[in-house]
């Protein structure tokens, strides 16, 4: 495993967020308001809502007095001029008035912002994991004794699994370790415990973690709406369980920044412990690697 593996790791990493991040700034902008969207776009949009607004009555008529709705349903969908942002939109609502727990029938325009906030922050959480996972593996097999613990008597590996794996066990065994740890604050606790990394975790950065983690479960486990775990660990006072989960452009801004950050402070610390990259030297003599500047260095 060479330097260069985990340069391009962390560019790689830095490019995709920033990208992500270039979107969200443009995808903010266009719907911030409205009113700001283009004259056709606008237009044709208020037709597909005119559609939305006129079948979802329909359908709640037949819910409301217990009638069939299969035959509206099918209508809908067999129709070749059903354009696919109604078709979607009207599929949730079925879905919903088919639950016991989401009774509610919901109308209005789809939620670009909060759908678009949704999808960036699941990006933003998953470009973190992968880049974290890949880092542990490089970690790991240039420095296979960190696999080495005192809960390994608790680790069972099956003669089969050895014998399926024999020509690449120790990959095999860092797989298994790289996807054993469940949330971003036991991956730093790992590398702090077993490789001498050093990170700041104040309170304030441990409850941003766990708000983190239980963003993503409420979102993938809970279809976007507030969790009791989420209400324990948020700094949030006024929601309660079931509400839309509270995303916003501050609470993205921040996950940015943090997984930025925290990406970094992993490179940084890899760098120095298994590639023997002098920083403090580098930034002197600005002999470290021309595709990063002094002001990435410093972030």
């Amino acid at each position: 495993m060479s330097f260069s593996e985990l340069l391009d790791k962390y560019i790689n990493f830095i490019i995709n967020v920033n990208d992500i991040n270039v979107i969200s700034y443009v995808t903010n902008f266009v719907f911030e308001d409205m009113e700001n969207l283009p004259f056709v776009i606008k237009e044709e949009m208020n037709i597909y809502q005119e559609t939305i607004d006129k079948l979802e009555k329909e359908y709640k008529k037949l819910v409301d007095e217990g009638e069939d709705t299969k035959s509206l349903v099918d209508k809908i969908r067999n129709d070749r001029f059903t354009n696919p942002f109604v078709l979607r939109k009207l599929e949730s609502t079925f879905y919903i008035s088919a639950s016991k727990n989401l009774q509610e029938i919901r109308g209005g325009l789809i939620g670009f912002q909060r759908t678009h906030f949704i999808q960036e922050f699941l990006v933003y959480y998953t470009l973190l994991e992968a880049y974290l996972r890949d880092i542990l593996r490089i970690i790991l097999e240039i420095k296979p004794d960190i696999l080495i613990s005192k809960d390994d008597k608790n680790q069972v590996i099956t003669v089969s699994e050895v014998v399926e794996n024999r020509d690449r066990i120790l990959d095999w065994i860092i797989e298994k370790r790289v996807y054993s740890w469940k949330s971003f604050l036991g991956y730093i606790n790992y590398l702090t415990k077993k490789a001498g990394y050093k990170f700041q975790i104040t309170k304030d950065v441990k409850q941003l973690l766990e708000e983190i983690e239980q963003i993503r479960h409420c979102i993938v486990h809970n279809g976007g709406r507030v969790s009791k775990d989420f209400i324990q660990v948020s700094r949030l006072t006024d929601i309660k369980e079931g509400d839309p989960l509270p995303l916003g452009k501050e609470l993205t801004k921040q996950v940015y920044n943090f997984t930025r950050q925290l990406a970094f402070m992993v490179y940084i610390q890899t760098a120095t412990k298994f590639f023997n990259k002098d920083f403090v030297k580098a930034k002197v003599d600005n002999y470290y690697i021309k595709l990063i500047s002094e002001k990435l260095l410093l972030i």
